[in-house]
């Protein structure tokens, strides 16, 4: 009843959206056997499905909503925020992203930052970002490839082009 898609079988592909705003919203449609839901140009609004979701916003101001599932998101360039839900999410984050935040959400599972160390030539190999947590910076080992938080940890990430992540349950990052 009513105006929805209920399933979306993609056969490998991916659902793309456009150069424009847009709300893409896949909470109440099962989505089979689709890569990645991927954001336009423009400030994107993207919700996931219950299923493990790979979003990216692309450029843009986005908002992304992973929704249940351990989901994949990616803001891309702009100022986004990301939601991660229920689940075990994933939060890539590259050099000249601008300044984005994510939620882990709080629960049982492990939310994790995914930095890109090698993505920016000019910073410094030994420490290529600052990570600070209740307001102290955090000593991190760049060979050790991740850094675990305690459940539910709230901090920011400030890469060496001023990028800057600002999140709040999560309990590791990874580079």
């Amino acid at each position: 009843s009513g105006n929805s898609i209920e399933e979306i079988d993609a056969a490998g592909g991916h659902i793309e959206g456009t150069y424009q705003n847009q709300s893409l919203d896949f909470s109440q449609t099962r989505l089979t056997d689709v890569d990645e839901i991927r954001g336009g140009g423009g400030r994107d609004t993207i919700t996931g499905s219950a299923g493990d979701d790979v979003i990216h916003g692309d450029s843009g101001n986005d908002r992304l909503d992973g929704g249940a599932g351990d989901d994949l998101l990616s803001g891309g360039s702009g100022n986004d925020a990301a939601f991660g839900g229920e689940g075990n999410d994933t939060y890539l984050f590259d050099p000249f992203d601008g300044v984005d935040t994510f939620d882990g959400g709080s629960g049982g599972w492990t939310d994790a930052v995914q930095l890109d160390a090698d993505a920016d030539p000019a910073a410094d190999p030994d420490n290529p970002w600052t990570i600070e947590i209740n307001g102290e910076v955090v000593e991190y080992d760049l060979a050790a490839h991740a850094l675990e938080l305690d459940p539910d940890t709230s901090g920011v990430i400030t890469l060496d082009d001023g990028s800057q992540l600002v999140f709040d349950g999560v309990e590791r990052i990874e580079w």
